[in-house]
């Protein structure tokens, strides 16, 4: 099984078109398909096509080549999947994109091999995988070849990157001249699992990699730079941030680490017992992290502030004091346990959210709680010990103020420490702006994905649906005749028409035997009836015996009568 790619730019980088698979011309007939006759093969050549660009072209993007190679792979190796070991391996996260068939690539080869085909340049990734799956796309085996040594390479070099990996980054995945294979049939792209979701259990699993030891040291860094002097250039701190995003990902991410939940049972129930949180189905990225911190970091300040206010925690500290956030049980109004678990967020899913509790508790136990929270306590804040005091006369002109010796070399400080943070500001904007392009190309491609997996399914559920049905037969032939030039489509739909004819003249033959044995069956009951009643006035006539008599004559009256119904309905049968 294999997952169907996002829909890629045209511009993408495939094989040229015009030159079949043995890297001979390729001429069209008027109906679009290729020219079997004027096709020139020469089957004594030991490099085709696809090798011959693939080695003229060596000069392109390694990743874009060996997305080419894969794309090709999906195409013609049947049952080629990327889903299994060892191309789904956790090395490779951040090659998915990579692993998926390109569906630039698939129309670009639909060109080369059939030129003057038309129809299928806004058709989803699944129909064109199906569409070179035919017999008519089949490549020569100088091409097959090629694909699979080159599927070796690639499956021997990913499970060296895999068993060389001593480092928590993911490597790069190899260029255009190593390989990978293993299977899956076109068909099968809408079984392909959903992204699992974020389970509670995965947010305390991400709660403690923000405070492992790796990521800690990261967060120390942070605060090490909030001093006097830097407290002005707050924006330095994303320089570091940025790597401490990046490590917390990688801590939640290995297999091999799995921390402890602490038991907290007076600060939320569900807190109570201690229990590991090993790795599960959720993975994370460094995008993700920082999306769920900065979610996480939002509620928790909203939390604080009103525990604040509310007097139950801290007796309505001012936001000044150095210990604002913190939980002091000393400080618990009228001796009472701690109640933050009060002022969880509202909504659906608050019951749920106990796990902020226990960001906040990890946050106050390493005292990262108000630096997070984006609070800067009073030490790293700008002060002057000078006496700030308004003078009753009259400033002097500018021109008759000389300069304050005890300020000058504060002034100068300031203007130099404004210009590097300027600098700073400045560069840090940039890369802020590239990463939220980056980001924005990771979640249109991810929406681009799931349109075409949506797209894939209710392909497969209709054709599931209709399987057997013989006007879907019929449609998908006319489609097929409608984008291949076949001749043969009257011909076919004439016997189609043909059998539908015979079998409606069927159910009317049997339809007028059904009501002819009807008016048989009711004519001999009619007519076993009429004999009985004759038979019956018979016997009367008999015994009365004299011919004379009133009611032997209307007795002999009424028997005639029956004799000619009798008559009649012999004619019904006959």
């Amino acid at each position: 099984m294999h997952t169907v790619a996002s829909d890629d730019d045209d511009d993408d980088p495939s094989l040229p078109s015009g030159v079949n698979g043995n890297g001979a011309e390729v001429r069209a007939n008027n109906n679009g398909s290729p020219d079997q006759e004027s096709v020139v093969r020469d089957d004594t050549t030991t490099i085709g096509a696809l090798q011959r660009y693939m080695e003229i072209n060596s000069q392109q993007d390694p990743r874009k080549k060996t997305r080419i190679m894969l794309t090709l792979c999906f195409a013609y190796i049947p049952d080629f999947t990327t889903d299994i070991f060892p191309y789904n391996h956790k090395v490779f996260v951040n090659s998915k994109r990579q692993h998926k068939p390109s569906r630039a690539v698939l129309k670009k080869e639909i060109q080369r091999r059939n030129p003057l085909l038309k129809g299928y340049k806004n058709r989803p990734t699944a129909y064109l995988l199906l569409m070179l799956a035919e017999e008519k796309f089949k490549l020569p085996n100088v091409d097959m070849d090629y694909l699979q040594r080159f599927l070796l390479e690639y499956k021997t070099d990913c499970e060296n990157k895999i068993m060389g990996s001593t480092s928590d980054s993911c490597c790069d995945p190899p260029t255009a001249t190593t390989t990978t294979t293993t299977t899956t049939t076109p068909t099968s792209t809408a079984n392909a699992t959903a992204t699992p979701r974020m389970t509670t259990d995965d947010r305390l699993r991400l709660i403690e990699a923000f405070h492992s030891e790796k990521a800690k040291r990261k967060m120390l860094v942070t605060q090490g730079c909030l001093n006097l002097q830097e407290s002005d250039a707050r924006h330095s701190v994303i320089i570091a941030l940025g790597d401490y995003f990046d490590t917390v990902s990688r801590v939640f991410n290995d297999e091999t680490w799995v921390p402890t939940l602490t038991s907290l049972p007076d600060l939320h129930p569900d807190l109570a017992d201690a229990r590991e949180l090993p790795l599960k189905e959720y993975r994370t990225t460094r995008a993700t992290v920082k999306e769920i911190h900065t979610e996480m970091t939002n509620h928790l300040r909203a939390m604080v502030m009103k525990w604040e206010q509310s007097g139950n925690g801290g007796q309505q500290r001012s936001d000044d004091d150095e210990d604002w956030g913190t939980f002091d049980p000393d400080l618990v109004v009228d001796g009472g346990d701690d109640d933050r678990r009060n002022f969880l967020p509202e909504g659906n899913n608050a019951a749920t959210k106990y796990y902020l509790l226990y960001f906040w508790h990890k946050l106050d136990k390493d005292g990262y709680l108000q630096m997070n929270l984006v609070k800067l306590p009073n030490r790293v804040k700008s002060s002057t010990s000078l006496t700030v005091s308004q003078s009753a006369t009259k400033r002097p002109k500018t021109s008759d103020r000389q300069p304050d010796p005890v300020r000058q070399p504060d002034v100068l400080a300031a203007r130099t420490m404004n210009a590097r943070v300027g600098a700073e500001e400045r560069r840090i904007g940039n890369e802020e702006v590239e990463e939220r392009r980056i980001e924005n190309d990771e979640i249109e491609e991810r929406r681009i994905d799931r349109e075409n997996e949506e797209v894939e399914e209710r392909h497969i559920r209709n054709q599931e649906r209709h399987t057997g049905n013989e006007e879907t037969e019929e449609r998908r032939i006319r489609n097929e005749d409608r984008h291949t030039g076949n001749e043969g489509f009257e011909e076919r739909r004439i016997r189609m028409e043909e059998r539908r004819i015979g079998i409606e003249e069927r159910r009317i033959g049997m339809e007028e035997r059904r009501l002819r044995n009807e008016e048989i069956n009711t004519s001999t009951k009619l007519r076993m009836e009429l004999t009985g009643k004759i038979l019956q006035l018979d016997r009367e006539m008999e015994a009365i015996g004299n011919p004379s008599n009133s009611l032997y004559g209307k007795l002999n009256k009424a028997k005639r009568k029956y004799e000619q119904l009798l008559d009649s309905s012999e004619g019904i049968i006959h």
